[in-house]
């Protein structure tokens, strides 16, 4: 059986934009286990979370929940990212296997993240969303691997705006952030020169 996952911020004991997270587990449920019931995140949280700091919560499910853990987050704060051709690549769902990731991610090289390209548009790193800002604006690419939480709540906020985006044209940005429901944007940034072009 396929498992998924729901990776959610807990700061100070409080989950954060669980609306978000809600609606995204919903949509899953609905198209990869039709026949299974609701699944309520307010209902299968621990009661008792850490009331101090930030954590990390995992939650794996599929028909039914399976298990949630909660650990301290440790942030990865890459500083250097190469972009990595995956053509065929499809993670819409939040898989519990990364599998696939990790075969891009053995790609990387020197670097210490990947951009994944698709038919010469960028997409996402292995672990998060990618907003890139031109000097005015923050651009997040319009055909992501994965719908992130944090990415629709930005977009949602108008903070950042949706276009497809070619990766010969990344020379026009000054830096690129890394978001997911563990890092709002601004939090993890890279310099675009600290930006490989893909081998070939």
């Amino acid at each position: 059986m396929c498992h998924c996952i729901e990776t959610i911020r807990i700061e100070d004991g409080r989950p954060q934009q669980l609306v978000y997270h809600q609606r995204r587990l919903d949509a899953t449920r609905r198209e990869l286990f039709p026949g299974a019931g609701p699944l309520q995140l307010s209902e299968v949280l621990p009661a008792a979370l850490p009331q101090t700091g930030l954590h990390k919560l995992r939650l794996t499910y599929a028909e039914t929940l399976i298990r949630v853990e909660v650990e301290p987050y440790q942030r990865r704060a890459p500083a250097s990212l190469k972009c990595v051709v995956a053509d065929d690549i499809d993670y819409r769902f939040k898989w519990a296997d990364r599998t696939a990731l990790q075969r891009l991610l053995d790609q990387r090289g020197e670097a210490d993240e990947i951009i994944i390209v698709r038919h010469g548009m960028v997409s996402d790193s292995s672990y998060s969303n990618l907003v890139f800002f031109d000097g005015v604006d923050w651009l997040t690419p319009a055909e992501p691997l994965l719908f992130g939480t944090m990415r629709e709540r930005l977009l949602q906020q108008h903070a950042i705006t949706a276009e497809s985006l070619w990766v010969e044209k990344l020379q026009r940005f000054s830096c690129v952030s890394l978001i997911n429901a563990m890092n709002p944007l601004g939090e993890v940034v890279v310099p675009i020169e600290a930006v490989q072009m893909p081998d070939g």
